[in-house]
């Protein structure tokens, strides 16, 4: 039998966390799938992070939603820059159909101009990440385009999740009009066919390779394509948590 998770919910609600479900199904959910995941050790620590760059979150909720998940969602309301869109952080653990198919999906990350390229973005992902080792997590799920762009999660170690997905960001004509050279194209196509030559079409195609190009920028900022980031692939593993792990924080501006 798992372990029971233990949740802290008076505790979490006196610092301002909503929950929007029933706290018994949510503790069942994570006692049945992800025992190992510490909700209050995230939520915790998000709240460090937001004290240690100066802001505070506005919203915190928590609740199972109808794709059989549960969504954990912070908002900081950005009021002294009005035209600034707010901090927004989603993350859904995804119910998972097999023991070894445990995931969870990285919905959105989106930062403001302000606190972008400052280190903050690596502070927000280590919480959970620190318990992604702990549940026991096999995949990290992304949507390029609607997370900041195929380019972030190219450099972070994301494959794109079949070769129609990698497809999606050969569109001949875009890359044309960016100022991509015909040989620069056709290197791209050849090297998206020569690996799905010797793999199935629903193998993950790992994207890290093109974000090391002269012109990665331009190819995939903008693209959107899924994206899957396996914790069992130690090449993937290893370049994620070289982000994650290899840059101080450089701090915000006063």
């Amino acid at each position: 039998m798992p372990q029971s998770a233990i949740i802290q919910f008076d505790a979490l609600e006196q610092q301002g966390v909503f929950f929007s479900s029933d706290k018994q199904a949510i503790t069942s959910f994570l006692t049945t799938y992800y025992p190992g995941f510490d909700l209050s050790a995230v939520l915790y620590e998000l709240d460090k992070v937001a004290k240690m760059w100066d802001f505070e979150w506005g919203q915190k909720s928590i609740g199972l939603g109808g794709l059989g998940g549960l969504m954990i969602h912070h908002q900081y309301d950005n009021l002294d820059t009005s035209d600034e869109a707010d901090c927004l952080l989603v993350r859904r653990i995804l119910k998972p159909p097999t023991a070894d198919k445990k995931r969870i999906s990285h919905e959105e990350m989106y930062l403001p101009p302000s606190m972008q390229q400052k280190g903050l973005s690596r502070h927000l992902i280590l919480p959970y990440y620190r318990q992604y080792a702990n549940a026991k997590i096999d995949f990290i799920d992304a949507q390029a385009g609607a997370t900041g762009g195929g380019y972030a999660l190219a450099r972070y170690g994301f494959a794109a999740a079949n070769k129609k997905e990698a497809t999606n960001v050969l569109d001949d004509e875009r890359l044309r009009r960016i100022g991509v050279d015909d040989d620069s194209i056709e290197l791209l196509h050849e090297d998206l066919e020569e690996f799905y030559s010797s793999n199935p079409l629903e193998s993950p195609f790992l994207m890290w390779e093109w974000a090391q190009t002269s012109f990665a920028k331009e190819l995939l900022m903008g693209t959107h394509w899924k994206a899957v980031l396996d914790l069992q692939n130690k090449a993937q593993k290893s370049i994620f948590e070289s982000y994650l792990y290899s840059s101080r924080r450089v701090l915000p501006s006063s």
